[in-house]
């Protein structure tokens, strides 16, 4: 019996030291990635910036980037490599961006759990005027609106009439992206700038609304980004295809960023991804497959060792 007990504890004490000085992540899990805003913006360059925890393993992260949703364009892959398995902030400098352009971003990191995407945020290019100097077209330029009651809002805009003094400005807007409704148009006469204003009644209360500015004279046609806003006071009723469509218009077009607690990290998950695959039941490596015969030994000489006890005291 003495033996018995004997080989038991060695046999577990050979489990723990392996279970310690193992080569891989004991606690290894998929990679998040914090999208952050975007800095250093002017009319053709931009800083991204973003964080990432590579949950433990080696990974990389990068930025995907766009003029809309499908994005289209991503920064290098292996520009930020993070051996060490935890990550930390990175930023890339982009360049090539049109002047008064709404572009959207979100970061992206990888380790070899898989990949995963931050939350998307946005930027507006700075206006550039050199290009007007000598243009008889007028330029838009749409700056923040403001929400004045429940159902009020007011949407604002520069005005450049361009050489020719001339234009005609108004405003495109409605509850999505894509607007669907106009206001009336207002003449810009007379001054080569303008402030253009114009107050909305009747919207819904806690709605988004999306709006851009629009100029046009009989030499050309400017659209200024798309901002948003949201009225202040409780939503309506709506079904849930309509709230969907509401809340993702709402967020994709914000620039605020959302983190990721890393406490949201499941325990399970984290001890799942311990040496036995990252969730999956079978080992991903030898020293998984080691530590799973350990296991499955220590588990038989305890089976043992209790039917031995059983047998003594049924024989007694």
């Amino acid at each position: 019996m003495l033996n018995k007990i004997t080989n038991f504890f060695v046999i577990t004490l050979m489990g723990a030291i392996l279970f310690g000085l193992a080569p891989f992540p004991l606690f290894a899990y998929s990679a998040y990635v914090s999208t952050g805003s975007a800095t250093n913006i002017t009319p053709m360059n931009a800083t991204l910036n973003g964080s990432v925890n590579t949950g433990g393993l080696p990974g990389n992260a990068w930025f995907e980037y766009g003029t809309d949703l499908s994005f289209g364009n991503s920064t290098s892959l292996n520009a930020y490599i993070f051996n060490t398995g935890y990550g930390g902030s990175y930023s890339t400098n982009i360049s090539g961006l049109t002047a008064n352009t709404i572009y959207y971003f979100r970061a992206v990191g990888q380790n070899s759990q898989g990949r995963v995407y931050g939350n998307v945020a946005s930027f507006t290019t700075n206006f550039s005027t050199s290009g007007y100097n000598n243009s008889m077209s007028p330029a838009a330029i749409t700056t923040s609106g403001a929400v004045l009651a429940d159902n009020t809002a007011q949407f604002n805009s520069l005005i450049l009439a361009g050489n020719s003094n001339s234009a005609n400005s108004w405003f495109e807007w409605g509850v999505t992206p894509s607007l669907g409704n106009q206001t009336v148009l207002t003449p810009i006469n007379g001054a080569p700038a303008v402030r253009h204003t114009n107050t909305i009644t009747g919207l819904n209360p806690g709605t988004a609304y999306y709006f851009r500015a629009v100029a046009q004279n009989s030499y050309g046609r400017s659209e200024g980004a798309v901002l948003s806003l949201v009225t202040s006071g409780n939503a309506p009723s709506q079904n849930n295809s309509q709230k969907q469509n509401t809340a993702t218009a709402a967020k994709v077009t914000s620039t605020d960023a959302v983190s990721v607690d890393k406490n949201e990290i499941s325990v399970a998950s984290m001890l799942g991804a311990n040496a036995l695959g990252a969730g999956s039941f079978f080992p991903a490596n030898l020293f998984g497959w080691l530590i799973l015969l350990i296991l499955i030994l220590i588990l038989v000489l305890l089976s043992k060792r209790a039917y031995s006890q059983f047998s003594d005291q049924k024989h007694k």
